[in-house]
């Protein structure tokens, strides 16, 4: 299963908005262009998480009401008052004889004002032929890999073992504990000390074992050990309990670790990983991540996970970079843009002035401040001191001193 469009109607910041997503097997896409990944970028406020949000209600909407979700604002405000209701709606694109027997094209979701409460759901489902009572079956089941769908707040960080609330989990049904992230703050990912011991299968503990150190950066890896309650990692040469790993680190590879336990959750035995399909959303991908992981960590998943779509955002340069003009989205002005513009390959500063974008130069303020002052002096002046002076600044010389003899420019003391 896939999401082909989705459509917002008065839901959060969009009047009327709507979206395409790439996915595998679209027809049409460039042959360069990744086909399993979207990517949404723009400035903060515009709607990329919303859309996040939107996608998976509506993805859910045959079951929400048994979920454990409530809802909270999502019905449009406008400075003459709140709406009345808000509409998303998705297009469903299935890959497997038995979704198109069971799962309809089209899956909305509205939620109304309330004199009682602040919003309700008063309706949920379908307008196509379906059996609604077998979907709900299907979707309370959670046992199909033909249905896999998880999302990822910008605020997610993995839990300790010793601190695990396995009861609160147990609160939701799976289906929305998995993009729970996405909507609460305090969500938390499953630590892989608490399943990757647990697996029956030692050809699967291979599996998840290579598939975690192939998404990794070159010099760490995860050993398969266990200390503590901890998983242990190789970092550069050196054994260390996940818990003494960076930020960064624990980020990412919390996030791998939980996909991987989800996605075994739902695998037959006798199934890889990686054959599973489904939608896969992250909000803002490059959280704590390094620039050099940011250039690589999207073609990474992507190419791992080859029958996953994965719709996220990003506010970094370097990730949009990785990716061609039929992956991205614009979200602004209310509204979802697709650009025909090439920024793949560029370098980071030509990409931030780009149409994507739209900044008039990535300096600082002050910096670019100062270099026009220095321009009006040029330009008022016949004097070529504040032509050099400009040039200097330009290139990052000003008050540059020369290396001492034996040291190389920038090179550490």
């Amino acid at each position: 299963m896939y999401v082909e469009k989705l459509t917002m109607k008065d839901f959060r910041c969009f009047e009327q908005a709507e979206v395409t997503f790439v996915y595998p097997g679209k027809e049409g896409l460039p042959k360069e262009a990744l086909n399993n990944v979207t990517l949404l970028i723009g400035i903060n406020g515009t709607g990329k998480t919303t859309t996040l949000k939107a996608t998976s209600l509506s993805l859910l909407a045959p079951a929400l009401f048994h979920l454990g979700y409530v809802p909270y604002h999502l019905v449009r405000h406008t400075p003459s008052g709140r709406q009345e209701f808000a509409e998303a709606t998705a297009i469903i694109h299935t890959d497997s004889n038995v979704e198109r027997h069971l799962m309809p094209q089209r899956l909305f979701v509205i939620a109304v004002r309330s004199l009682e409460v602040s919003e309700m759901f008063v309706a949920s489902g379908t307008d196509g032929p379906a059996d609604w009572t077998a979907l709900q079956e299907y979707f309370a089941a959670d046992v199909h890999q033909h249905f896999f769908l998880i999302g990822y707040g910008a605020s997610r960080r993995t839990e300790y073992l010793e601190s695990l609330d396995s009861q609160r989990s147990r609160r939701r049904h799976p289906r929305f504990q998995r993009v729970a992230g996405l909507f609460e703050d305090y969500i938390t990912l499953y630590p892989l000390a608490a399943w990757y011991p647990t697996l029956e299968s030692k050809p699967r503990q291979k599996e998840v074992r290579d598939l975690l150190n192939g998404l990794l950066p070159d010099g760490t890896e995860f050993t398969g050990e266990f200390k503590d309650a901890d998983a242990i990692f190789k970092h550069n040469g050196v054994k260390l309990p996940f818990g003494a790993l960076s930020d960064g680190f624990r980020s990412y590879i919390g996030l791998v670790a939980d996909m991987l336990y989800h996605l075994n959750y739902v695998c037959p035995k006798k199934s890889k990983l990686t054959d599973l399909s489904g939608v896969v959303m992250i909000d803002d991908i490059d959280v704590h991540l390094h620039p050099k992981w940011q250039r690589e960590v999207v073609p990474k998943l992507a190419g791992t996970f080859p029958k996953l779509q994965f719709i996220i955002t990003s506010h970094s340069p370097l990730v949009a970079g990785t990716l061609h003009a039929a992956n991205i989205r614009v979200v602004e002005d209310n509204q979802i843009h697709e650009y025909t513009e090439r920024i793949h390959g560029l370098s980071a500063d030509q990409i931030l002035t780009s149409s994507y974008f739209m900044l008039d130069t990535s300096r600082s303020p002050a910096a670019e401040a100062k270099l026009k002052t220095i321009a009006r002096r040029v330009a008022d002046t016949h004097d070529p001191t504040p032509a050099i002076d400009f040039l200097k600044e330009l290139t990052g010389q000003t008050n540059a001193h020369p290396p001492k003899k034996g040291k190389k420019p920038g090179s550490k003391k």
